[in-house]
């Protein structure tokens, strides 16, 4: 069987990237373990240089940000005069394969089967520069993310003092917002309720009394989500999750605060009814405010996730969010700026929206990063570039209560 090694950049534009650790490689890893291969995951997160490999086949995941690091690992293995085919994959790979080219084979969606499949195949049957496998129907035939493949406790991460650690329950998301590309479709596959208990019990396993559930809404399916929760509720852990605030209830709020979560991520994007109507977002603002009240109600955290620069933006738009923010006082934020990603309703037909679309230079290609950093890559008609830049900037110190 070919030697393999599995790589995850750094990623150098985050405040601190040894906070969530790498699942996608990890499930990767564990799904060719499945099938008697023995990957070697080398974590380069925190700044840690990656030194000789001897492998057959080296993967790379990377994010668009994290893609010109992955180059430099490139670089810098084919100059050690590693024979290896070079593979990436990752959301870069999936939504932009054709700036690829440098590596030897492109992944476009999901990596397990096909990365089982380059591994099946070499080196008789090179696979083609661009490789996709359909999706996996049941993901409950992934093994659980190989966590023990790094070294899972440096990665630090706290909710209410107790140590945590990140999960991912389902794949993909069944709304259309304009700025957003999924690279996992809209339709959306579940682990079962009984897989994801498992799961939870192998992270206690680990030492974790804390989960970040990374769904992009964890709470799509209430019978499995109230089932999870009554688990948990017995474990006594504290958990974080995404939400979507036209599916939050009072009762969901009331089961999940029972079971131990201590704060909710709302992707309100903007208190511009007009912006949110323009993206297609799906949500209104009252929604936004009623989800905040109903959290804070049931002593659950609410955490908003603002976008400055989406079409129409304006100054109006801008003081529209300040003055939602001022009026919910949620807990916590993230504001960052749009990212026109490739293959969005937006970027797909900018001349139906109120935007315009500077070259995409994948070093500021971050949807999160760090404050005083930011570029934007968007204008409107009422705001530059640098305004868009200064509002970010300004909300932030305004409204982020930092810890």
């Amino acid at each position: 069987m070919p030697e393999i090694a599995l790589i995850n950049p750094p990623s150098p534009f985050l405040l601190d990237d040894k906070v969530f650790p790498p699942l996608g490689l990890l499930s990767i890893s564990s799904y060719l373990k499945k099938y008697w291969h023995h990957p070697e995951v080398i974590d380069l997160a925190g700044g840690r240089g990656v030194g000789s490999i001897d492998a057959d086949i080296v993967g790379i995941g990377a994010t668009t940000p994290q893609y010109p690091e992955a180059l430099k690992i490139l670089y810098k293995l084919r100059m050690t005069g590693l024979e290896a085919l070079y593979v990436i994959g990752g959301p870069h790979a999936t939504c932009n394969p054709n700036t690829c080219l440098d590596f030897d084979v492109s992944v476009i969606g999901e990596g397990e089967q096909a990365m089982l499949h380059i591994a099946k195949d070499h080196p008789s049957d090179f696979p083609s520069r661009f490789t996709y496998q359909p999706f996996i129907e049941n993901i409950d035939e992934i093994p659980f993310p190989d966590r023990e493949a790094i070294d899972i406790h440096s990665y630090q991460y706290f909710i209410d003092d107790e140590p945590a650690t990140a999960m991912i329950t389902s794949r993909g998301c069944p709304y259309a917002c304009g700025f957003c590309t999924s690279i996992w479709g809209r339709k959306v596959r579940m682990h079962s309720a009984d897989y994801v208990i498992n799961e939870i019990k192998e992270v206690q396993r680990l030492g974790f009394a804390g989960l970040m559930f990374f769904d992009d809404i964890f709470i799509l399916d209430k019978h499995r989500l109230f089932k999870i929760c009554e688990h948990l509720k017995n474990e006594h852990m504290v958990w974080r999750c995404f939400v979507r605030a036209n599916l939050v209830s009072d009762e969901i709020l009331r089961v999940i605060a029972e079971s131990g979560c201590r704060e909710i991520g709302i992707g309100v994007e903007s208190g511009s009814q007009r912006i949110l109507d323009v993206v297609n977002k799906g949500t209104t603002v009252q929604q936004n405010v009623n989800t905040i009240e109903l959290a804070h109600k049931h002593k659950i955290r609410a955490k908003t996730f603002i976008i400055v620069g989406l079409p129409s933006e304006s100054k109006e738009t801008i003081a529209e969010t300040e003055r939602f923010l001022e009026k919910t006082k949620p807990d916590d934020l993230d504001v960052t700026i749009y990212q026109p990603f490739k293959d969005t309703p937006i970027t797909n037909n900018p001349e139906k929206y109120d935007i315009h679309l500077s070259k995409i230079d994948p070093r500021y290609s971050f949807f999160k990063g760090i404050p005083g950093q930011y570029h934007s890559q968007v204008s409107t008609s009422g705001l530059s570039a640098e305004e868009i830049v200064a509002a970010r900037d300004r909300i932030e110190r305004k409204f982020k209560w930092w810890k």
